[in-house]
């Protein structure tokens, strides 16, 4: 090794990059497909690689999921956001997920891949509000478990505020709903002494 090689080691910060960057797996398939079509003659036929490429690194139910929301976000029907989170050893990190202006309202739907095929833990919470019953009081603030603690390579899951089971509520005898005001994404890469791992979170809020 040359003695005048230098290592340079990216810091790991606790926030989420926001990159719309390729995907490596999708740049190995442009990578694939640039030299498998290198010799065809002008004039000839090459297969449409871009609009179609899956960026997930296998064809399972979350690239699938991937796709519909590029698809609806594409189409005006929602927000997608896609964040790149970076785990050191035993790192943990909380990404949050702000619901907007009416908290009774709308769907968000996520999908958390870990890259390289590792795993990592990850809980789901909502914080929610109880409306006050009274005008110029405050309500209630809570948090509940959208998805307990599980390890795994790949998650996804939907929270739809107007018609979600557990955000019923009552009032004495009136029914009422509770008022979503944010998501918590909690990850711990707690359990991995040596090995740090690099997630990729997409989020669709209608």
């Amino acid at each position: 090794m040359d003695d005048n090689y230098v290592c340079e080691i990216p810091d790991v910060v606790s926030l989420a990059d926001k990159s719309t960057k390729i995907d490596p797996v999708l740049a190995e398939r442009w990578a694939a497909k640039n030299e498998r079509f290198a010799g065809f003659t002008e004039g000839e036929e090459i297969p449409e690689v871009g609009s179609r490429a899956d960026f997930s690194r296998k064809d399972t139910e979350l690239a699938k999921t991937f796709a519909k929301m590029q698809k609806q976000a594409k189409r005006g029907s929602g927000e997608a956001e896609r964040c790149q989170l970076q785990f050191s050893a035993g790192q943990q990190l909380e990404q949050t997920a702000p619901w907007g202006a009416d908290g009774r309202q709308g769907r968000l739907q996520w999908s958390a891949v870990v890259l390289s095929d590792l795993t990592i833990d990850l809980e789901v919470r909502a914080v929610v509000r109880t409306p006050p019953e009274t005008e110029g009081s405050e309500g209630v603030t809570e948090q509940i478990v959208l998805q307990r603690n599980a390890r795994g390579v790949t998650f996804v899951g939907t929270l739809d505020a107007s018609c979600d089971r557990r955000l019923g509520a009552t009032a004495g005898d009136k029914k009422i709903r509770k008022e979503v005001l944010s998501v918590i994404f909690k990850f711990s890469n707690s359990f991995s002494w040596f090995t740090g791992k690099e997630v990729e979170l997409v989020l669709l809020k209608e």
